[in-house]
């Protein structure tokens, strides 16, 4: 695991357990933190405004966590408020020499934790009538291979 990912890690469990001084360690004094409801906050003003919030959720989850550059830290989370809505977020965040540097929120819709995760099946029965997507997929694979036919 890189050490990139191991802050962001020790950042959200300090965050979930409000662990003040943990996060205060782990935020660099030029932090910048920026989400569609905040606009370039620095340190000082995201632990006043931002790090107390975590009471307000009931559960969450970090579902992914990947550095997709050298310091560069993407984390998406699904979240449930205390009135049962279940959303997800993602942040982009940076970390430079073992210390985060910017956040940056993108906010997203409506979701579910993996485990609720809503898979269609398909239908068995052949009395319910194929749904468009079907037919065009039976379409689709009755077209004739004309490339196998004429090399036979």
């Amino acid at each position: 695991m890189s050490s990139a990912i191991e802050t962001v890690r020790r950042q959200i469990d300090a965050y979930r357990t409000q662990d003040r001084e943990a996060a205060e360690r782990l935020l660099d004094d030029s932090l910048r933190f920026t989400s569609p409801q905040d606009d370039g906050l620095d340190k000082a003003s995201f632990l006043e405004t931002c790090f107390p919030t975590a009471s307000r959720f009931g559960r969450t989850e970090t579902v992914e966590l990947a550095e997709v550059s050298p310091g560069v830290v993407f984390a998406r989370y699904v979240a449930q408020l205390e009135n049962g809505e279940v959303f997800s977020n993602v942040e982009r965040i940076v970390v430079r020499d073992g210390r985060i540097v910017e956040i940056r929120v993108y906010f997203g819709g409506r979701d579910a934790f993996p485990e609720e995760y809503d898979v269609p099946e398909l239908e068995v029965d052949e009395t319910i009538a194929p749904r468009p997507e079907e037919e065009i997929a039976d379409v689709a694979r009755a077209q004739p291979d004309v490339l196998r036919e004429q090399r036979s």
